[in-house]
């Protein structure tokens, strides 16, 4: 297994563990999940190691953001 699929089962776990924890499921599927945090993820490590404060308070309400997305209601269409 590659780092990427590694990162993405941690990223998995966390998603679905998440849900569990608001008795939910996740409105996106793995792959999007993955893309989607890993993305915010990677940028906030990069502004913390070049020390962008205000930019890693950034990633943390666009982390707050994406969980919020992650449980959204089911909508059925008839």
């Amino acid at each position: 297994m590659d780092i990427e699929e590694r990162r993405e089962d941690i990223i998995w776990r966390v998603v679905t563990k998440y849900c569990e924890l608001r008795g939910s499921e996740s409105a996106l599927d793995r792959p999007s999940a993955y893309i989607l945090l890993d993305g915010i993820f990677q940028r906030a490590l990069l502004h913390h190691l070049a020390g962008n404060t205000s930019e890693v308070d950034a990633a943390r309400a666009q982390l707050t953001a994406a969980f919020a997305l992650l449980d959204l209601p089911n909508v059925t269409t008839s």
